[in-house]
């Protein structure tokens, strides 16, 4: 029972060198779960290793153990340093642990006096109750001695912890357990329990900034603690704002009440990091600088290998991990570097720059991929990877004062990132990017407040997010967001009407405004705002009639109108429009027979014209035009294979067929397109889970299939009207 064990706990010796209770010590419940699960379950020698970065809390966590179970060991508890020490039997031989029993081990060779020990500790494991001896063999740094510790004869009554900073190839067929850092939580604990926050906001704010910055280093947070409870009269936010001056050094005195030997987070980092080899070295320097939670493992490897043109055999990210400087995450591609390493590396100018621009060029280069690349398999993490590169490089940006000397490019890598992230289904991660953009043009304005640029990027800024919320259902929102863009974008225009850029953004906002009025069901208002979009796009098309972009943006708004027109009833209207974008997208798609977009344009217009006539009852001519849809899916499907866009276009293709098959009365090949249908709605929305509508494709499709069957078995042709029941499979 409670009391019992309070009672044998109570009787259990204390070695001269085992600390009492730290009571500071924070969370950690599991980690001292596991290791009582790992002690009283071994099979032979009751042995167990703690490992990880320096400063951890290794020694911390085994000494708890300690007292937390004092009550099963009756035979004592005993601490014994072993830096630098490479045999086994003699540590324990002066430990003291005979003496802790009364007895003095005779003279003699360390063979015999440790037999002596072993029986006098079998005698008293037999006559005391729970006689077992804990023993913390701390700080083993020496291979030597973890191997005369394998080939020692030790007694079934000893339980022995080793805590080291040696790697798990190094600890082979000991049972390990790796000591992660603290959470945001337990580090503000440990604060609070060494210096009460309290409860003013600021002091509150500036404490999570601490904890933040030394990210779990329990020696750090511990270090930081003791200093505020040294120092009564320095404030939370005081320290902060000292510690930002130099991160790397916190405020620290030497008489600090803390048991760990270090007074300075280097002194148990530093050595680690001089350990390792040249090639693992210089990758923990490139990866100090991406992100911390986010670094990009392949680019490493990559770029490590090229820098050293390493062989078979060497592995300097093994060096990292198995030393806990890197750690792994849940992702594959992507580790962790603890950030109070990062602020201990020592990195000359010269790496620095010539890092940072491979990791910005490899950036960039990603970025330029067509939107397919990122829909084609898992590659979200090199946006995380490449987001975090850019967010250190944000840190040090400053608003300029001239035009010329503003890096754009900051701008053009969020805003890429976030539309990237919008295609992934992302929305807080594209929002952050988006967010950023807005913040830097709107930190530049205040220094250039005619800047056209910043202008424009700012008012582009608001259209992308009030895309977000509009996509969210925030309607009252994005038409706020919309609207501040519409404006920027209307001083511009008039200010600069020959601005082909500045007239372009004008007819994006008002196209935008168009669709959120459109989807709302204010019609008359979405004309409004269409048609000025389409009188600007006019213009432009015939000024520059060589530009593919003027000739695209006016196809998109005849097509635009046409939706409107169509969903109205006004289907001669709509026709027209239709075949205007049309016209358009047949001269793009002829002259660019190796654009990805333009083939995929006219795909749409073709399908767009199909579903108008198959509404009017014009089988044949829907079917024309659904056969062309058909003919670009299946070239642009087989040409990109991984695009989820392609091989979506191929599904609905198959739909259109199916239903065209259908309404005809041709149930045999109406099946041949519903299975060819459901076979790839099935694949799309097993690779591609995060998309909703592809489960609702699948779920039609199934729905085809059992209501055509159905209609064969019975015999029965199809009755008038069958299109309408499909028409929610239109939505793409």
């Amino acid at each position: 029972g409670k009391y019992e064990k309070q009672e044998l706990a109570a009787k259990s010796m204390l070695g001269p060198n085992y600390p009492q209770y730290n009571r500071y010590f924070v969370g950690r419940r599991e980690d001292l779960r596991l290791l009582r699960q790992s002690l009283v379950t071994s099979s032979c020698m009751a042995l167990s290793a703690v490992n990880g970065l320096g400063g951890i809390g290794k020694t911390e966590l085994s000494l708890t153990y300690g007292h937390a179970f004092a009550w099963d060991y009756g035979l004592g508890r005993v601490f014994i340093p072993c830096e630098k020490q490479t045999n086994f039997p003699e540590v324990l031989l002066s430990a003291g642990i005979d003496r802790m029993h009364g007895h003095e081990l005779q003279k003699g060779t360390t063979a015999q006096r440790l037999v002596e020990l072993v029986r006098l500790l079998e005698h008293k494991c037999k006559t005391i109750p729970n006689g077992r001896l804990f023993v913390i063999l701390d700080n083993v740094d020496q291979p030597e001695f973890l191997h005369s510790l394998s080939t020692t004869h030790v007694p079934d009554c000893l339980h022995l912890i080793v805590t080291t900073r040696m790697p798990d190839e190094k600890l082979a067929g000991i049972r390990t357990q790796t000591v992660d850092k603290l959470s945001l939580s337990e580090s503000l604990e440990l604060l609070n329990n060494r210096r009460p926050i309290g409860t003013d906001p600021d002091e509150r704010a500036a404490a999570e900034e601490i904890a933040k910055h030394f990210d779990g280093l329990t020696l750090a947070v511990d270090l930081a603690g003791a200093y505020l409870q040294a120092r009564k009269r320095i404030s939370y936010r005081q320290y902060w704002d000292e510690l930002q001056k130099n991160p790397a050094e916190p405020p620290h005195l030497q008489d600090l009440p803390v048991r760990h030997p270090a007074r300075c987070v280097s002194a148990v980092l530093t050595p680690t990091i001089r350990a390792l080899s040249e090639p693992a070295r210089w990758m923990l320097n490139l990866a100090s600088l991406t992100a911390p939670d986010f670094v990009p493992i392949p680019w490493l490897e990559e770029f490590t290998k090229e820098q050293f043109r390493l062989g078979g055999l060497e592995d300097p990210l093994g060096e990292l991990l198995d030393y806990h400087l890197i750690t792994p995450t849940e992702n594959e591609n992507l580790g962790r570097i603890h950030r109070m390493t990062v602020f201990c590396l020592e990195k000359d100018a010269d790496f620095t720059a010539g890092a940072t621009a491979k990791l910005r060029a490899r950036s960039e280069s990603l970025l330029e991929q067509d939107v397919s690349f990122w829909t084609s398999g898992s590659q979200a993490w090199q946006l995380d990877a490449i987001q975090g590169i850019y967010e250190l490089l944000l840190q040090n940006w400053t608003p300029e004062t001239s035009e010329d000397a503003v890096d754009w490019a900051l701008t053009w890598t969020f805003g890429t990132l976030g539309d990237n992230y919008t295609v992934l289904g992302m929305t807080s991660s594209a929002a952050a990017a988006f967010n950023v953009c807005f913040r830097i043009a709107e930190q530049q304005l205040q220094t250039m407040p005619e800047s056209v640029l910043a202008q424009r990027n700012l008012s582009i800024s608001y259209n992308k997010l009030g895309d977000l919320e509009n996509a969210l259902g925030n309607t009252a929102a994005a038409r706020d967001l919309y609207e501040k863009g519409l404006q920027i974008s209307l001083r511009l225009a008039e200010a600069m009407p020959d601005s082909v850029e500045v007239q372009r953004d004008l007819s994006i906002s008002y196209e935008r405004l168009g669709d959120l009025e459109n989807s709302l069901g204010n019609t008359d208002t979405a004309r409004d705002l269409y048609e000025k979009g389409l009188q600007i796009r006019l213009r432009l098309a015939e000024g520059i009639p060589d530009s593919v972009q003027a000739q695209r943006d006016l196809s998109i708004s005849y097509e635009r109108l046409g939706n409107l027109e169509n969903a109205l009833g006004n289907t001669a209207a709509a026709r027209d429009l239709y075949e205007k974008g049309l016209q358009i997208r047949l001269r793009l798609a002829e002259a660019m027979p190796d654009s990805v977009q333009a083939q995929r344009d006219l795909s749409v217009s073709y399908n767009k014209l199909g579903d108008l006539e198959n509404a009017l009852g014009n089988t044949a001519a829907a079917r024309d035009l659904y056969e062309k849809y058909l003919q670009i899916s299946l070239c642009l499907a087989e040409a990109m294979p991984d695009s989820v866009e392609a091989q979506w276009d191929l599904s609905v293709s198959y739909n259109r067929m199916y239903i065209i098959a259908f309404q005809s009365g041709d149930l045999e090949e109406a099946e041949g397109w519903a299975e060819q249908f459901f076979a790839q709605a099935q694949r799309l929305a097993y690779e591609y889970p995060q998309i909703m509508q592809l489960h609702e494709d699948l779920k039609g499709a199934e729905e085809n299939l059992k209501m055509l069957r159905e209609k064969m078995a019975e015999g029965q042709k199809p009755r008038g009207g069958i299109f309408s029941i499909f028409r929610r499979f239109f939505g793409k």
